[in-house]
């Protein structure tokens, strides 16, 4: 017996092509939606790890940041406090000089003259005072010159108190009756590094038996005034 299969089997065949179409679509986007969401969360953990070096870095940034803002305080310290020890051993080395000059003015110093007022301006060195006679200041004038110390000694001013009638002067104004007023250059040379200073004066008054260097001075500028 003949048996005739009379359904369509190109429609089946056709329908059953579909299917496995379908079914492997289906798998391909499965497969394709899984990919991408390991690719995701991949990328996700790398961009989070970056995300946390950044973090980490710039906190190191902000901590070095703070060190070199530190440094630069510390910096500035020691800069000022190298200036002020700067301008302290000027202080020494001026105090020092200023000893020294009076000690040279006191030892070529004649006797029969009493010192009223020093100044000193750098180099420049004016000198005030009284003399019993102008033989005593000639004799300063000479001294200045042949001191190693002194130099280019000027008489600016010179005065004869002998006929001042005033009853108030004193025996001392009596016997130094000849005032006077010179300036000299200190020929030691003068510390520029130092700081200027500012004219500043103090007040002593000397007689030649009492050297002008008993005088303790603490500036490069100084005055004595009886």
């Amino acid at each position: 017996m003949i048996n005739i299969n009379l359904l369509p089997w190109r429609t089946l065949r056709e329908k059953e092509r579909q299917r496995e179409f379908v079914f492997l679509l289906s798998v391909a986007i499965v497969l394709c939606i899984f990919i991408c969401l390991i690719i995701h969360t991949f990328i996700a953990r790398q961009l989070s790890k970056q995300l946390a070096v950044n973090d980490y870095f710039s906190q190191q940034i902000a901590v070095v940041d703070l060190q070199i803002a530190e440094v630069t305080v510390i910096k500035q310290q020691k800069n000022d406090l190298l200036r002020r020890l700067e301008i302290i051993q000027a202080l020494e080395t001026s105090r020092v000089l200023l000893v020294s000059m009076f000690h040279n003015f006191a030892n070529i110093l004649p006797n029969g003259i009493y010192i009223t007022s020093i100044k000193k301006d750098h180099n420049l060195i004016t000198v005030t005072g009284k003399a019993r006679s102008n033989q005593q200041v000639s004799q300063l004038m000479q001294n200045i010159d042949t001191s190693p110390s002194f130099s280019d000694p000027v008489l600016t001013e010179i005065q004869d108190n002998t006929n001042n009638s005033q009853t108030t002067s004193s025996i001392l104004d009596e016997v130094y009756s000849q005032g006077f007023e010179l300036e000299m250059n200190e020929t030691a040379p003068y510390n520029t590094a130092s700081p200027s200073p500012a004219s500043t004066s103090s007040s002593s008054s000397v007689p030649a038996t009492q050297p002008a260097s008993a005088a303790s001075p603490t500036n490069t500028n100084r005055k004595i005034t009886g």
